[in-house]
């Protein structure tokens, strides 16, 4: 069973939540098991942006850290 999450992640009730960048990091990472590189593209640039957006404006800060953790794992 598989389900497009991303459709949900985009919803306008969404888009600027508290876990929006770790769900669209999530998405990619699932895209990516499945073998569908485009998608996981889209949803990495996605993650990268926010999660990019929070260490700068966060910086020092446990939340900014998790962050960057994250897009470390994307530049792999």
């Amino acid at each position: 069973y598989w389900r497009d999450w991303s459709s949900d992640v985009c919803s306008s009730d969404l888009p600027n939540g508290t876990y929006t960048g770790d769900a669209w990091y999530w998405i990619g990472r699932l895209h990516r098991v499945q073998g569908d590189e485009k998608a996981a593209a889209r949803a990495f640039a996605q993650a990268k942006t926010i999660l990019g957006g929070i260490v700068k404006r966060f910086p020092g800060t446990p939340k900014a850290e998790r962050a960057a953790t994250k897009l470390k794992k994307i530049a792999r």
